[in-house]
């Protein structure tokens, strides 16, 4: 089922040229491709939208759906924040996740998976960000990350997702 917030002859056309582009590059080297794609969806229009499903930590609204990908719009109030997290994907495997903040500034760690032996999952901090309205980050398959809103007032971002999601694996996770 694909749901979108634009006409939805003219989105899938505009993705199936995006994933033609997009194949033809290594996924690290396409943030420019990715950008001008997740560029059609804007502030605006999506929080003009009353169909956002609660989460229980955020807001989320899915826009599409494909065999390869997956677009989801994120609303975070003030302090809504993830556990550390990973993206399981239909195929087995774990998602590329690149994330475009449209209004606000997100908080982004990403951490690298030291020990998986379960119930903890033991991690090691790679990095933090501030991503700032306009700018793109990215979470690679083997990562894990959390994110959250940074401001005082609303968040909110798009989500693509290289293989779509099935669902987001929320542990809670030991940091090394």
């Amino acid at each position: 089922m694909i749901l979108t917030v634009k006409d939805d002859q003219n989105l899938i056309r505009k993705t199936d040229n995006f994933l033609e582009q997009l194949n033809e590059l290594k996924l690290d080297e396409s943030l420019s491709l990715i950008d001008q794609y997740l560029s059609q969806f804007t502030a605006t229009e999506l929080l003009a939208s009353k169909e956002w499903l609660r989460q229980e930590k955020f807001y989320r609204k899915p826009i599409l759906q494909l065999t390869s990908m997956s677009v989801i719009a994120f609303l975070w109030n003030p302090s809504d924040i993830t556990e550390y997290h990973r993206h399981h994907n239909y195929q087995n495997g774990f998602s590329h996740a690149f994330i475009k903040v449209l209004k606000g500034k997100a908080f982004h760690e990403v951490a690298e998976i030291v020990d998986e032996t379960k119930p903890f999952i033991k991690l090691r901090q790679c990095y933090s960000e501030i991503v700032k309205p306009g700018m793109i980050t990215q979470v690679q398959p083997e990562q894990a990350h959390a994110l959250g809103n940074f401001g005082c007032g609303q968040m909110l971002s798009i989500h693509l997702y290289i293989t779509p999601v099935k669902n987001v694996d929320e542990q809670f996770c030991l940091i090394s």
